[in-house]
């Protein structure tokens, strides 16, 4: 069933990916939008639009496709200037979607949001963020602490300690902290890149 299916991927993770989906023309012809977007999140987006016209998916546990990830920046690593409307985009294509479907519990939503809200204050703390300080805590003020933001992040079940972290750091209701936290974690990760991702495979492992 293709609610079933999106709700696992969902949880599970993939549901975001174009390259994990075969999908039959006739569901998928006369979508127009795909090709005109240039953001991080047209494949996920594309997705909340398609998988409500399927009645049903198949899954294949066969791999096909081999991802290489470079080093080079890419639209996942770069820096976004809207960082906050290509979160919003992919949040209201995620609730139409969830809406076609039915029944489908606020959890779900709340439980994948979570890390759409940590990548956008992750991309503030960007070497390439133009933002002062003082205008980070702003943007995390309107965009984070705000609702349903707040909300969603505090009933969220973070799938890792990553995600764990950002949710205690924005239960304290302090831009401040967040902005000082994420600073501190951004400027490791900027400064030390191999010994970061080290740590990290380690914290989540």
């Amino acid at each position: 069933d293709a609610k079933e299916a999106a709700v696992f991927l969902l949880e599970q993770g993939g549901f975001n990916l174009l390259w994990n989906k075969c999908w039959k023309a006739s569901l998928i012809r006369g979508y127009h939008d795909f090709p005109a977007m240039k953001t991080t999140g047209q494949d996920f987006i594309f997705n909340c639009h398609a998988f409500p016209r399927a009645g049903s998916v198949i899954s294949c546990s066969h791999l096909f496709y081999r991802y290489e990830k470079r080093s080079r920046e890419t639209m996942v690593t770069r820096y976004l200037q809207d960082g906050y409307g290509n979160l919003k985009r992919k949040e209201i294509a995620l609730e139409e979607m969830l809406h076609q479907f039915t029944d489908v519990p606020e959890q779900v939503l709340a439980d994948y949001m979570i890390r759409e809200y940590e990548v956008y204050t992750i991309n503030l703390f960007s070497p390439k963020c133009p933002l002062s300080a003082a205008e980070k805590k702003e943007e995390i003020r309107k965009h984070i602490l705000s609702e349903p933001a707040f909300s969603r992040i505090c009933m969220a079940h973070p799938i890792s300690r990553y995600s764990a972290l950002f949710q205690r750091t924005v239960k304290t209701g302090n831009a401040g902290t967040i902005v000082r936290v994420y600073s501190v974690l951004c400027w490791f990760r900027d400064s030390c890149a191999p010994v970061y991702r080290r740590v990290r495979r380690i914290v989540n492992s």
